[in-house]
């Protein structure tokens, strides 16, 4: 998503004007389903590097989620204290296009749902559903989830359901 948008629903066009109110600020566009590249307002308008019939334009707003300690459950209680793996996540999502995840900053990774059956001359269709993606954190006591975007694409998670493997004894 975006912030201070504008939303152009037209004819094909690689002109949209009517952002005065975005003067010289650089922008993010989702234009006919795809995320464009990054443009700057000159005179209220930007000219868009693929001409679009439908866009949203505004300024760049990233999306930041990132869990408590993961509770991975234990026949003898809590797993709090003790060492955990999360080795994948189910992910819940209703009409999102990208997502990127990871346990901490330096280590994230995004992925869409692009099918290879999708035409390659368009964008990737919004995904609804359940995704389950592999998850490269390591052996800790305290386990996190961030997952996160500036993309100005929809975005939006239902649920997220973290599989974990415990060492109960430590």
């Amino acid at each position: 998503y975006a912030d201070s948008i504008i939303t152009y629903d037209g004819v094909l066009t690689d002109t949209i004007t009517g952002l005065s109110h975005l003067e010289g600020e650089t922008v993010k566009v989702w234009g006919d389903g795809a995320v464009l590249p990054d443009v700057k307002v000159t005179g209220g308008q930007v000219i868009l590097a693929t001409a679009v019939k439908v866009a949203q334009i505004g300024l760049a707003y990233n999306h930041r989620f990132k869990t408590l300690k993961i509770e991975g459950g234990n026949p003898a209680g809590t797993t709090m204290g003790k060492k955990k793996r999360i080795n994948g996540i189910t992910f819940v999502l209703q009409n999102s296009h990208t997502l990127t995840f990871g346990p901490d900053d330096d280590n994230k990774f995004e992925t869409d749902f692009r099918l290879v059956s999708d035409p390659m001359d368009a964008g990737a269709p919004l995904f609804t559903g359940e995704q389950f993606r592999g998850f490269d954190g390591g052996i800790e006591t305290d386990a996190r989830i961030i997952v996160e975007s500036d993309d100005p694409a929809p975005f939006t998670l239902l649920a997220m359901i973290p599989e974990v493997k415990v060492n109960p004894s430590k």
